[in-house]
């Protein structure tokens, strides 16, 4: 997947310079994740949000 590959390289890079750094990609790190989990559950909730009309 070129989403992990990116992700990793860049994760390598910021962790590599310094203990700010790390802090950094500690961050991206989460924010991949948020970000992931954000595209994933919209994309699979996006169809259903019609349905999440109140039902009768």
């Amino acid at each position: 997947m070129g989403f992990l590959e990116d992700f990793q390289k860049g994760f390598q890079q910021a962790k590599g310079r310094t203990s700010t750094g790390q802090a950094l990609a500690a961050s991206a790190l989460v924010a991949g994740v948020v970000a992931a989990a954000k595209a994933l559950s919209g994309a699979s909730s996006t169809p259903s949000k019609k349905t999440t009309k109140p039902r009768q």
